[in-house]
C-alpha cells in the first residue's frame, strides 16, 4: 500500500498503518477533540460577552500558544456533520 499511495503522498506526512478498528477510533477521537475545541471557544465567547472581553483577541491570544494553535478557535454557531475538514500538516 505504501508504494500505491507514494505518488499521492510525496509532500504529506508519512503513512501510518493501523488496523480498521484503530483507524475508526482515530477518526472519531480526532473529530471529538475538534468538536471540543469548537464548543470550548463558544463557551469562552459567552463568558466574554458577560465580562465585556473581546473574543477575537482572546482566541488569538490562546492560539499563540503552540500547544493550542489557532485552528478551530473561531466562535460561531457551531458545527455539523460527522466529519471536520482535514487539515494538511506541513512538516
Amino acid at each position: 500500500m505504501s508504494e500505491v499511495y507514494r505518488p499521492l503522498n510525496l509532500n504529506q506526512p508519512p503513512l501510518f498503518f493501523v488496523d480498521r478498528r484503530t483507524s475508526e477510533l482515530i477518526k472519531y477521537a480526532a473529530n471529538s477533540f475538534l468538536a471540543t475545541k469548537v464548543t470550548f471557544i463558544n463557551e469562552v465567547a459567552d463568558l466574554c460577552e458577560q465580562v465585556g472581553a473581546n473574543i477575537q483577541d482572546v482566541a488569538r491570544g490562546m492560539g499563540l500558544d503552540n500547544r493550542i494553535g489557532t485552528k478551530f478557535l473561531h466562535a460561531g454557531p457551531g458545527f455539523g456533520g460527522s466529519c471536520f475538514r482535514r487539515i494538511r500538516w506541513r512538516w
